[in-house]
């Protein structure tokens, strides 16, 4: 996984691997399933998330404002990309029309890439007031997690 991360993402940006695995050494590997919250809104957020796969959405009271796509996904939802067999032409044409629909919605959202809480890496004033939206996995997520100040420590 590391390996492959590293020619996915780093290499492009000219990241020397020894730099490379050191940032991922201070990181932690976590998985999310489909609606654990990964971040939690109205807490101080002192952690930055790099997606490596799955779907994660932003919500502010409620409402959807955006969505973190992992590095790796391919812009189809996991339940779009499984096959669906019905006996019954009505559902095979509600199923059609809900996937439609969902299809609709992905395309037009709001993306903000693969990586939560990256701006505090470049103001962190953002830190010092609780995080305003709730992140939610919206497909199974892996992603690597670092705390603030070690990420910070492995790039000096």
């Amino acid at each position: 996984e590391e390996e492959e991360l590293y020619e996915d993402l780093f290499l492009k940006n000219s990241v020397p691997p020894m730099a490379f695995f050191n940032l991922v050494r201070k990181g932690k590997w976590r998985t999310a399933e489909v609606g654990d919250v990964i971040v939690p809104d109205g807490f101080h957020f002192d952690k930055v998330l790099l997606l490596r796969s799955g779907v994660a959405v932003a919500y502010l009271e409620n409402k959807e404002v955006h969505a973190y796509v992992g590095q790796q996904h391919n812009d189809i939802p996991s339940h779009e990309r499984a096959s669906t067999t019905s006996s019954s032409s009505s559902s095979k044409s509600s199923i059609t029309f809900h996937q439609h629909l969902q299809q609709h919605h992905h395309q037009h959202r709001v993306k903000r890439g693969c990586v939560i809480g990256g701006t505090a890496l470049v103001d962190q004033n953002v830190t010092k007031d609780p995080y305003k939206n709730k992140v939610v996995a919206e497909e199974k997520l892996v992603y690597l997690e670092w705390t603030l100040s070690d990420l910070k420590q492995a790039m000096e």
